[in-house]
């Protein structure tokens, strides 16, 4: 039992840590809040560094103010990434000019969301193989790409998988090994609209090549108010992500009760019901072996006063002409263990000189 105990701690303390990882786990890889490799954080102060009003993006904003950095990929429902799809088409429909880092993957609500600007995405590259060295090597493939004007710098990224098509007159800034179109800008009702890929001017891809050199560039592009919509990340208004919160614990405690009823049921389980059973013998051999056995059964079954009865009655029955003394019978009505063979010792010696 103490064995068992260790065990099931061990694996429901493990549960628990994974739950509550998951639930903890950072719903903003992207944000240019986060300092974390997939995070936007040093593209944003190289922005402040080059005098632009780099901040994030206030949902009181009007439509077609400043632009509108938009990162992809979106850890939100998709009542959410409908809700945030229509905030972009008023951003262009206002003249706004923005700024889309697609995530290399077709993420949910990505696929749309390019869909509705007019960028399908397609496939530029396999999906990854099954075999551990394949997919790691197919993981860990690294891009150049060439600017198609002499700017002096080229880009190196994590190949992507998928990538959104330009449109018709994109002009086309950067170009992968194949001839993958990654980087480019195209005019739509007054505003400019970037494209590019997100890990490029990530905190991890800012070191790669003259990655941060686009930074600038694109500062230079721009108008000098950007503004980071952090509300496509994860990040809500204080009322809503109060309310989220609430029904995050709810659901944190009821995974917890989970999982001590799923720990109290293996306890039970890995506990014996009762006694130990223990198979009796199985009686093999001689006849007296099997008398034995019998007798043992007798013995605990206190068979003695009948056996005795019986033992008297098949005498008569089976001798001509004479009777068990009537005394045997009185003694056999209080037999115990002991009177009973000590009867049936004498009834054996009185048949023998019957003979």
């Amino acid at each position: 039992m103490k064995r068992a105990i260790l065990p099931v701690a061990l694996s429901v303390a493990f549960l628990a840590a994974l739950v509550f990882a998951l639930v903890g786990s950072s719903r903003m890889p992207a944000s240019s809040l986060s300092k974390g490799p997939a995070g936007w954080m040093g593209a944003r102060l190289l922005l402040e560094q080059a005098g632009i009003d780099a901040a994030l993006h206030d949902p009181g904003m009007a439509a077609g103010e400043g632009v509108l950095v938009e990162i992809f990929p979106w850890p939100l429902s998709p009542s959410r990434r409908a809700e945030r799809i229509r905030r972009v088409v008023e951003q262009r429909a206002a003249g706004g000019d923005l700024l889309v880092a697609y995530s290399g993957k077709n993420s949910p609500g990505e696929s749309d969301f390019f869909a509705r600007l007019g960028c399908p995405l397609e496939q530029v590259r396999s999906e990854p193989p099954l075999s551990y060295g394949a997919w790691k090597r197919h993981q860990e493939e690294v891009w150049s790409l060439e600017p198609l004007e002499p700017s002096g710098y080229g880009l190196v990224l994590s190949a992507p998988t998928w990538a959104p098509a330009p449109p018709d007159g994109a002009e086309i800034w950067f170009r992968g090994p194949g001839g993958e179109e990654l980087v480019y800008a195209f005019d739509r009702r007054g505003g400019r609209t970037v494209v590019l890929p997100a890990p490029v001017l990530a905190n991890s891809g800012l070191w790669r090549g003259d990655n941060a050199s686009l930074v600038f560039a694109l500062a230079g592009y721009f108008p000098p108010t950007w503004r980071f919509d952090e509300q496509g990340l994860g990040i809500e208004d204080p009322e809503t992500a109060a309310a989220a919160g609430r029904y995050r614990r709810v659901f944190t405690w009821f995974g917890f009760h989970l999982l001590v009823l799923y720990g109290l049921g293996v306890l039970a389980l890995g506990r014996r019901f009762g006694p130990p059973w223990r198979e009796p013998p199985v009686v093999v051999g001689s006849t007296g072996a099997f008398l034995r056995s019998l007798g043992r059964l007798h013995r605990q079954s206190g068979h003695h006063r009948s056996a005795a009865r019986a033992l008297l009655d098949r005498s008569d029955a089976w001798v001509d002409g004479r009777s068990v003394p009537a005394a045997w019978r009185d003694e056999a009505a209080t037999a115990g263990p002991p009177e009973f063979l000590n009867l049936a010792r004498r009834l054996a010696r009185w048949r023998r000189r019957g003979k």
